[in-house]
């Protein structure tokens, strides 16, 4: 009873709320968010199994709610953190408990809501990461080459970008974590190889002061490189706004490593 009372003003809530997020509405937003929190909890222990549908809603709409905030105002970072970061765990924990089940196809549906979920995590690098690659590890468990190339791809772009280049992870105290996030994607990229042919691609932009020059290089390359470059943005010139030296002339290509 103490359950559905407090389900039905949460229902309430969202309901007076909608979508528009144009004009602010604190009281009610904070109330929400706060009700959400305390209804997750209290059902916590059966995220997995009966509460399943509950957790499903309500979390990743909490998630959704806080990002919108952040965008149009400050003060909402700390709710976006845990709500996201309950959303991803929930996702994780949610495709492994149905894969225990044998239920393949509810492990797909995890993986995917787990991706949309990790991708909005902005603060704790190492966390995301970590996730990534324990999904990673049922998506190759099940063969599941989509889901296990995007997760891998995602980890190793995060990896790349915000614990070997960032700042925020210099420390001594991250350097070993670090280092077996490292071992663990090079671990995975190989099984990727080996199970699904998969083959590392490279996104880069070359520039020349004249179209022809620049289509000529494009040539040789697709020649030298068979099957290995694709063109994803044609040559083009620029606005006007480049960067002073750089040339006139644009192409975007991506190139297939190994």
């Amino acid at each position: 009873m103490k359950n559905e009372s407090l389900k039905h003003e949460i229902d309430v809530l969202i309901a007076a709320l909608g979508d528009d997020i144009s004009a602010a509405k604190p009281a009610a937003e904070k109330a929400v968010l706060a009700k959400i929190r305390l209804f997750l909890d209290s059902n916590r222990d059966e995220r997995t199994g009966s509460s399943r549908e509950i957790w499903e809603y309500y979390l990743p709409y909490a998630a959704k709610r806080c990002l919108q905030l952040t965008r149009v105002e400050e003060g909402w970072e700390e709710d976006l953190d845990y709500f996201v970061s309950e959303d991803s765990q929930f996702w994780l924990d949610n495709a492994g408990s149905l894969l225990e089940k044998g239920e393949i196809s509810g492990v797909k549906i995890a993986l995917e809501k787990l991706l949309e979920a990790t991708r909005i995590m902005k603060r704790d690098r190492i966390a995301q990461v970590d996730i990534l690659l324990q999904a990673l590890d049922i998506a190759v468990e099940i063969t599941d080459k989509k889901h296990a190339v995007l997760l891998y791809e995602d980890a190793e772009k995060v990896y790349r970008k915000h614990l070997l280049a960032g700042a925020e992870y210099t420390g001594s105290g991250w350097v070993g974590k670090i280092k077996k996030m490292g071992q663990r994607l090079a671990h995975y990229r190989d099984r990727l190889q080996r199970y699904f042919a998969y083959a590392e691609t490279v996104t880069v932009s070359i520039e020349a002061d004249m179209e022809g020059d620049l289509e000529r290089v494009i040539d040789y390359l697709q020649q030298s490189l068979i099957g290995k470059i694709k063109v994803t943005r044609r040559v083009k010139e620029t606005d006007g706004q480049a960067i002073p030296g750089a040339g006139r002339f644009r192409a975007r290509l991506k190139i297939t490593l190994g």
